[in-house]
């Protein structure tokens, strides 16, 4: 392998039987994947609540959604350009809704943790992210949020992955399921 120099740029070329080779390094493919999330619960600090329809989050003043999404399906070495936080909303302010997301600091069940202690769970509050709300088609109402720094942190290892909270709302809203499957949260995944 030779370094060949000219007009500023450095090239790598292999001499191959007398033949100049210029090495070239394959190009990464974008994906895209929907994660759902493997456990979900919303509390009230006193109780596990429940919505009227059975297959949603409800979230209003004084309670918090707990997702958490496991990351173990990317490919070794993806690098992730983008991560965002999708819930479908079916019945709330329609107006945007002032909750936050919040990266959870400590581990939790839903199905042995107690509700005050899932209310009172710590998360870094340093790096929330708003919600923003689109209407991707006449029905379907999404709310997002960019948690790209939080899931390329989970990836590297340089944070622990225990979930995302969705707290702060001061007026109701609950959130469906996607027809992907029975969980309310996606984490959309973009990566390389």
């Amino acid at each position: 392998m030779r370094v060949l120099a000219g007009r500023g740029r450095v090239r790598r070329c292999l001499i191959l039987g007398g033949v100049l080779a210029a090495v070239v390094a394959p190009s990464a493919t974008a994906a895209t994947v929907d994660l759902p999330a493997t456990q979900e619960v919303t509390t009230d600090g006193s109780q596990i609540v429940d919505c009227p329809r059975g297959s949603e989050q409800c979230l209003s003043s004084g309670e918090r959604i707990l997702a958490r999404f496991d990351l173990s399906g990317l490919p070794v070495g993806a690098s992730i350009t983008s991560a965002t936080l999708r819930l479908e909303e079916w019945d709330g302010p329609y107006g945007g809704t002032d909750a936050s997301v919040f990266p959870i600091t400590s581990s939790w069940d839903a199905s042995v943790t107690s509700p005050s202690a899932l209310f009172g769970i710590g998360y870094d509050s340093f790096a929330a992210s708003p919600f923003d709300e689109t209407n991707e088609t006449v029905s379907e109402v999404i709310h997002a949020a960019d948690v790209t720094s939080v899931a390329q942190q989970w990836k590297a290892g340089t944070r622990t992955n225990y979930g995302l909270i969705i707290r702060d709302a001061q007026s109701v809203a609950r959130f469906s399921s996607f027809s992907t499957g029975t969980t309310t949260a996606i984490l959309r995944i973009d990566y390389l």
